[in-house]
């Protein structure tokens, strides 16, 4: 688990994925960078699955475990303009529809809450897909090698430094790379 919310490049690197999206539609973003560095964080980051997930919506799909692992996230976590507006609403409300006069995501500004309207749901398996998503972006936007789980290990990176960057599975490797070391120096046999 790691805490992407407090990522001090969090909001930078949402507004570049902002960009991208706009850039794709020939647009610049309607949201400026100026704007988001003088407005505080929770103004500027919406949390799609809310801090306090009381609705119906979101106790069916995230119990205990899953909400404290996925709560933030990366692909829980989203550059907005509305954030008092969607507080703790259930996805389908904070989805809403493109003619509605109230903001939701379908009528956004902005293209990454637009492409969140793209999804039937909110699950604990989107948000994983959602920061594959951006993990994929932050690789190409920055043109960052990726690095296989072994040689990070063997660099000296942490299993739980391995785990903040690239997700559960990594995590997972990592603990399998230290059991793998430990198997193959082991001689008291």
């Amino acid at each position: 688990m790691h805490d992407w919310y407090f990522w001090p490049l969090l909001r930078y690197v949402l507004y570049e994925y902002e960009e991208r999206l706009a850039g794709e539609h020939q647009h610049r973003p309607k949201l400026r960078w100026r704007e988001i560095t003088r407005r505080d964080l929770d103004e500027t980051v919406e949390h799609i699955l809310p801090q306090k997930a009381d609705d119906p919506y979101w106790k069916e799909r995230f119990d205990a475990e899953a909400y404290s692992r996925v709560i933030n996230d990366l692909g829980n976590l989203c550059l907005t303009n509305n954030n008092s507006s969607y507080r703790n609403k259930s996805f389908p409300n904070k989805k809403g529809i493109y003619e509605q006069s109230s903001p939701c995501y379908s009528n956004s500004p902005l293209y990454q809450e637009r492409d969140l309207a793209s999804y039937q749901s909110w699950t604990p398996e989107t948000i994983t897909e959602r920061r594959e998503k951006l993990l994929s972006f932050i690789w190409d936007r920055w043109e960052v090698e990726t690095v296989p789980v072994d040689r990070l290990r063997n660099a000296g990176v942490s299993a739980e430094a391995v785990g903040q960057v690239a997700g559960e599975e990594a995590d997972e490797a990592a603990v399998e790379a230290d059991v793998g070391e430990v198997s193959e120096g082991d001689t008291s046999e």
